[in-house]
């Protein structure tokens, strides 16, 4: 009876430990992606027509599945020819993406399933190295008001660093790096696309801007093995008052016209004034006492 006893206490205790305490249940399972190139590397980097691999590891039991962005790696379209996923019991499974292009960059997540719950998942940036399609752009020309806000964005193909340089047009300086102070943020933004990748450093806000912040804005962006992009945008900044000026010239144009015409005027009515005053008439009177001229005719 008395091992009867101890037999029971080590099953309870047993259950306890593996069943019931939630240190040991696969709802504290946990995914790892490693790729093959380095294992800790994130985001990783591929070359254009090479195998990209990408492995697993689980430590909860159930089914593993790949996707890119929200769909499963099985129904696109465009990799359903290119991937090859094998699984083994040991809770491990690898992707591997063959004759990999540039549209293959972009997050890939690996994620444990039981049933249709997800348990646990892990994801990561899969990003080309440069290639001729990699670049930035940003608006060439900008133009706004005296203390608006103005907001420069740096759109990004590729994996680049990137950083903001600004040069003076008026003062002829060279660039330099544009930091953050008072009015100027330089931030993150979400791209709109599907896969919603952040760009870091993309995006520069300027409060209330000043004449003083006209110029040239240089986005560069700076690749994995060192090639540089770079996309400029030429600021301008128009006064506030800028749509009255034309008005009031218009004005003063008009009032200077005005005030020709009348000296003009004036002028040429007191000149015509003089001159019927020592103009003769025609018709003089007969004044007695003198002869009047004779017409002599001539003989022939």
């Amino acid at each position: 009876m008395k091992y009867h006893h101890l037999v029971l206490l080590c099953i309870h205790t047993f259950v306890l430990i593996f069943c019931v305490n939630p240190a040991f249940s696969d709802s504290d399972a946990k995914v790892t992606i490693l790729s093959k190139q380095d294992d800790s590397s994130r985001p990783l980097h591929f070359k254009l027509k090479h195998n990209i691999v990408l492995k697993c590891n689980s430590t909860g039991n159930g089914e593993i599945k790949w996707a890119k962005g929200d769909k499963l790696v099985t129904e696109i379209e465009e990799l359903k020819d290119r991937i090859e996923v094998s699984t083994k019991s040991d809770n491990t499974s690898t992707l591997v993406l063959k004759e990999a292009k540039d549209s293959d960059a972009g997050n890939y997540t690996c994620s444990l399933y039981d049933g249709d719950s997800k348990m646990a998942s892990d994801t990561i940036r899969v990003a080309a190295t440069t290639t001729g399609k990699w670049g930035l752009r940003v608006n060439k020309n900008v133009n706004v008001v005296e203390g608006e806000k103005l907001t420069l964005k740096c759109e990004v193909k590729g994996d680049l660093k990137l950083d903001w340089l600004y040069k003076n047009i008026t003062s002829g300086e060279n660039y330099t790096e544009l930091v953050e102070r008072d009015r100027i943020t330089i931030k993150n933004y979400e791209t709109d696309d599907d896969e919603k990748i952040t760009i870091e450093n993309g995006q520069v806000d300027i409060e209330d801007a000043k004449m003083m912040d006209r110029g040239i804005y240089l986005c560069r962006g700076i690749a994995n093995d060192g090639e540089m992009y770079n996309a400029s945008s030429t600021v301008r900044v128009k006064d506030k008052y800028a749509a009255l000026w034309p008005f009031l010239g218009i004005c003063a144009e008009v009032l200077v016209l005005c005030a020709i015409i009348v000296v003009y005027e004036k002028k040429r009515n007191k000149t015509e004034l003089e001159e019927s005053d020592t103009d003769q008439s025609p018709d003089q009177p007969f004044v007695s006492g003198k002869t009047p001229p004779t017409t002599v005719k001539s003989q022939t």
